[in-house]
């Protein structure tokens, strides 16, 4: 598509061809939707400014602020169509820093130059960008065609080069980081960065080196949208397409999202499903389309309308294939966290590695995301017909999504609060699993077998355990030790009253012999006889026991035994 979520570049940023749908839904602008993208006129001319003064821009703030859009959208689509009028031509480009960043950069740098560059155009490229702080000035001459030739880098989503550099390399983020900051302190002739960040991440600038002393100079709070901004965002998009959102309907909205963080993107989702109804229009382009307050009272909300949205796309899922149902929790269960500050946050992952923690079947998996990401929900990324391979990240489009829908965020019976509760519950078992090693005397009791091994069992599959770290080793050994101990206390529970007896049994047939009644001494040797007959095979009570909570033990070591043996499906 035109304008796509991973290249800003138009091919003609004069195109000003209406997109199919006048609101996005809950998705970032595109850049080639500029045309009915309203409200932040201010912000853009701010931004650019500040960008051409600099040469470099950190764009940052709440999550649901409009971040990508504005950049997508608004900036760099200013930019391209000449907005300072200095004759030079703009070329853009973009990433979001997920895995091998500076391969990422390497191959959008090299597609400014054609569409499918070759192996050797993306090596040469990367080799310059091992210069770090030096990169840019040897950029501008390897990249630039002429004096008046521009390239604008946008970094989206910067804060996942901070996930890249706790799980893969720190290295690589520092040396992905000197090329950005040198863009800042070298000035080259036209080569500029922007970035946009999450505000929440700021603090862990700082344990880049260069990179918290070039934010303070270069950095740009977004500011909330203001209300007649608002008013712009929800009626000039309607009047593009010869419909209407009327007053009433408006301020209902504006109201009904006043102080969520998520504003932008409910009222987005919101129109665009109200937009679409079966009463109002049959498709894109429908003129007419008039909204006002009734159409919204069913609703009760903005976010009970994503909510239902959401909803409505897993009944039909599991209306078809009802197994879907555990499948779509484990999904939704390993795209979503929670960090240090107990806020939802989304947690990107390659579609291989998805389809691991999740234990699931290719075919299934891609049915439920294939769901979900369809064009008109776009809950999950990449959207619509992209092309998902092995290593194509999946990510949920916004944590506004997150937020809103309750399958995932309800407090009591939410996925994310049991993903949350068994994480806990995985790192309490590998805690005790490890104290096990030191102090053999910390096993687990003898209810504890079977509801951990039941537990294990329900987990999605042994990789997700690596989430949350990973001793199966250890956890094994912990049941079979604990099964033994248990086995050996029970047997003795039982057989320790029967020996007791056994022997009471005994001094008194001695003491009988001993006062030489001979008559009663026959009459207790029959019934000792008796007795120590039916004490033997009492005796084999315990052993039996014993065997029964050996093999009931063995049964759950071997569930737990067979779980972490399990083959993830590939």
């Amino acid at each position: 598509m035109k304008g796509s979520f991973n290249n800003p570049m138009l091919e003609d940023p004069f195109d000003a061809s209406l997109p199919d749908n006048p609101y996005p839904g809950l998705r970032s602008f595109y850049s080639s939707e500029w045309p009915i993208f309203f409200g932040r006129e201010t912000m853009i001319d701010e931004i650019i400014e500040l960008l051409v003064k600099n040469n470099f821009i950190l764009i940052h703030g709440d999550s649901g602020c409009g971040k990508s859009s504005v950049i997508r959208a608004g900036v760099l689509v200013q930019l391209q169509q000449g907005y300072l009028a200095d004759g030079k031509t703009w070329r853009t480009c973009a990433i979001v820093p997920r895995n091998a960043p500076l391969r990422g950069l390497a191959e959008a740098l090299a597609r400014l130059n054609t569409p499918e560059p070759s192996e050797s155009d993306i090596l040469d490229i990367r080799k310059i960008l091992d210069h770090g702080k030096l990169a840019p000035v040897l950029l501008s001459s390897w990249l630039l065609k002429d004096e008046n030739d521009s390239i604008c880098i946008l970094v989206d989503q910067f804060e996942e080069l901070f996930r890249f550099a706790r799980e893969h390399s720190a290295e690589e983020a520092q040396a992905f980081i000197d090329v950005l900051t040198g863009i800042a302190t070298s000035s080259p002739s036209g080569i500029f960065a922007i970035l946009t960040m999450r505000s929440e991440f700021l603090g862990s600038c700082s344990r880049f080196s260069g990179l918290a002393e070039t934010i303070n100079h270069t950095q740009y709070l977004l500011p909330r949208m203001g209300n007649d901004a608002l008013r712009r965002t929800i009626q000039e998009p309607a009047r593009l397409y010869g419909g209407e959102i009327k007053k009433d309907l408006t301020e209902k909205l504006i109201e009904n999202v006043k102080g969520n963080q998520d504003e932008l993107p409910l009222i987005q989702h919101g129109l665009r499903q109200l937009w679409y109804r079966p009463k109002k229009t049959n498709g894109p382009h429908a003129s007419n389309v008039v909204l006002d307050l009734m159409d919204f009272e069913q609703a009760e909300s903005l976010e009970k309308l994503l909510d239902d949205h959401a909803s409505a796309i897993l009944d039909k899922l599991i209306g078809k294939n009802e197994k879907l149902t555990t499948l779509v929790e484990y999904v939704f269960r390993s795209l979503t966290d929670i960090n240090a500050d107990g806020q939802a946050i989304r947690r990107p992952l390659t579609f291989d590695r998805l389809k691991q923690e999740t234990g699931s079947e290719e075919e299934a998996l891609r049915e439920v995301i294939e769901a979900f990401r369809a064009e008109g929900a776009n809950f999950i990324f990449p959207f619509g017909s992209n092309k998902i391979e092995g290593r194509t990240m999946i990510d949920i489009s916004h944590e506004a999504f997150i937020r809103s829908w309750s399958k995932l965020s309800d407090p009591k019976e939410g996925w994310l609060w049991k993903e949350f509760n068994d994480g806990l519950a995985w790192r309490a078992l590998r805690f005790q699993s490890a104290r096990f090693v030191d102090n053999k005397k910390d096993q687990l009791s003898l209810a504890g077998l079977s509801e951990r091994a039941k537990w294990i069992s329900s987990l999605p599959s042994p990789t997700w355990c690596e989430r949350y770290g990973n001793e199966n080793y250890l956890v094994i050994k912990l049941f079979g030790i604990s099964n033994y101990r248990w086995s050996i206390v029970g047997s003795l529970t039982f057989a320790v009253p029967f020996l007791f007896y056994f022997s009471n049994a005994l001094s008194g047939l001695i003491e009988e012999l001993l006062l030489k009644d001979w008559q009663v001494v026959f009459d207790n040797i029959v019934f000792s006889i008796i007795e120590i007959i039916s004490i033997v095979l009492l005796l084999g009570w315990p052993f039996g026991i014993f065997t029964w909570r050996w093999i009931q033990g063995s049964r759950t070591r071997s569930k737990v035994e067979k779980f972490f043996k399990r083959k993830d499906s590939s």
